[in-house]
């Protein structure tokens, strides 16, 4: 699990990490230097696909907050099911909501992935 816990955290870093390699450094109140800080504090789970059993929407990656502590669970599908870009989408906008920026109709995250 550590594995592909650290593989999330690849894909998830992967778009800020192309933005300021590139010379950016800021988004709207995105602040990408931060954004790294925020994600070392995030936990990632990797659980089988019937925790997800009963929600709506996309079933292979989820974040929430639970008192100061937040958590993105991930499933082994989501590792086997989508394609590079793909994952970092995904990963980048589970980060971006557990992380308290609005991204539910991946707007923000998709426009980023585009700038690199």
């Amino acid at each position: 699990d550590k594995t592909l816990q650290a593989e999330f955290k690849t894909f998830g870093t992967a778009v800020p990490r192309e933005i300021l390699r590139k010379g950016g450094g800021a988004f709207f109140d995105l602040n990408l230097q931060r954004y790294f800080e925020q994600v070392e504090k995030v936990q990632i789970r990797i659980v089988d696909s019937s925790h997800f059993q009963g929600v709506e929407g996309r079933t292979t990656a989820r974040w929430r907050t639970v008192g100061t502590q937040k958590y993105i669970d991930v499933t082994r599908d989501f590792f086997d099911s989508e394609n590079l870009e793909t994952k970092q989408i995904l990963s980048f906008h589970e980060y971006l909501g557990v992380l308290g920026y609005d991204d539910d109709e991946y707007w923000f995250s998709v426009t980023l992935w585009y700038l690199t």
